[in-house]
């Protein structure tokens, strides 16, 4: 079946959304997770670093990028490139935000749920997340669209550019 482009190009720009915003948050969640909970030196500056990632201006990683994929071989390439370069856009914002809320859940609920038998994971799994499910959908709606309006990099890593200037 074949699509018209702009049915394509919404189908690409869902799929990149979705799949970045979904990686963002499996990434960041046992991430923010691990800086609230864990006890290791320099914990308390690990946030703040990932965070110093959103400093630097997207476009300002376009051509590393691009000659990185190149090399690579992955431009023109939905799942390699546009997912991975999304996540690693929004993973900085989604480990801020989950950070926050898991702030939120007290302990106490975490060691009740081990008390009763849960492992750390399950207490995780069964108490926490649950807690925090109005924050991991709005963090799952802001990396959305964060990674939906990111277009320079759609026309930039795929064939779109380079096509216009060859002719």
């Amino acid at each position: 079946m074949t699509l018209h482009p702009f049915a394509r190009y919404l189908q690409n720009s869902l799929v990149v959304a979705v799949c970045s915003s979904a990686g963002a948050i499996a990434i960041g969640l046992p991430a923010a997770y691990s800086f609230v909970r864990f006890r290791y030196h320099g914990r308390e500056s690990c946030p703040w670093r990932s965070s110093a990632c959103t400093l630097m201006p997207p476009i300002a990683m376009i051509i590393p990028l691009f000659v990185i994929y190149s090399r690579l071989g992955l431009l023109d390439t939905r799942g390699s490139v546009w997912i991975v370069t999304h996540i690693s856009l929004t993973l900085p914002l989604s480990v801020r935000l989950l950070r926050g809320f898991v702030l939120r859940v007290p302990v106490e609920l975490e060691e009740a749920a081990q008390v009763d038998g849960c492992g750390r994971l399950e207490a995780l799994w069964r108490v926490v997340i649950p807690i925090m499910a109005p924050g991991i959908a709005a963090t799952a709606v802001l990396t959305f669209l964060y990674s939906w309006n990111d277009f320079i990099y759609a026309v930039i890593l795929t064939g779109a550019a380079r096509a216009r200037c060859r002719s």
